[in-house]
């Protein structure tokens, strides 16, 4: 390497140098800002707790998801009944020849948060589950696959906006439909591209 080289690195190195130490402070506090916007993340998260694994155990923001208490806490249609599956309540929907069978719950969403609706279900044909803008009407549809044993969706929403939404289950083509283990966590700090 010639001397004109090293001048070239050394004057590189300085000029580096020279702006690490003049935005140092700023880049500082940025770094210190994120930490604590970290922080608040998880302490913030709905009354969310870690297991033993440290993992989140999420808040499920429906109620009475176990079906212990009937249908308490779920509008719905008709054709809905609460049956046993293995020593388990689960939720029996019924629908009719181009009838429509729901049961849902109302919610009030954070904006930028994204939520998880998950549960098991047996279905003889294409079931549905969607969130519903109860200002707008506008509606996020999720489906799922005709399945004869047990199986588990999940499904991501990031709500754009502080509102109350309207969290449905149903169906809509003729049969027995069977949903269980439902759960609406707030996992915040989740990303899901719209």
């Amino acid at each position: 390497m010639t001397i004109k080289h090293h001048i070239i690195i050394i004057t590189v190195i300085s000029l580096f140098l020279i702006v690490l130490i003049t935005f140092y402070d700023e880049i500082k506090s940025s770094l210190i800002k994120n930490q604590k916007n970290k922080s608040n993340v998880q302490t913030e998260k709905n009354e969310n707790s870690l297991n033993s694994n440290n993992e989140y155990i999420y808040k499920n923001l429906l109620v009475n998801c176990d079906f212990n208490n009937g249908l308490d806490g779920w509008d719905h249609d008709k054709d809905v009944a609460i049956v046993q599956d293995n020593g388990k309540n689960c939720i029996e929907l019924t629908a009719q020849e181009n009838g429509l069978t729901r049961v849902w719950q109302t919610i009030s969403a954070t904006s930028g948060h994204v939520y998880k609706l998950s549960y098991f279900i047996k279905a003889p044909k294409i079931a549905f589950s969607f969130f519903r803008d109860v200002q707008s009407g506008n509606v996020k549809t999720f489906y799922t696959s005709p399945t004869d044993n047990w199986k588990e969706y999940q499904f991501k929403f990031k709500s754009k906006k502080d509102v109350k939404y309207q969290v449905y289950l149903g169906c809509k083509e003729s049969g027995k439909y069977y949903y269980s283990n439902i759960s609406l966590v707030d996992t915040t700090s989740g990303e899901v591209k719209e």
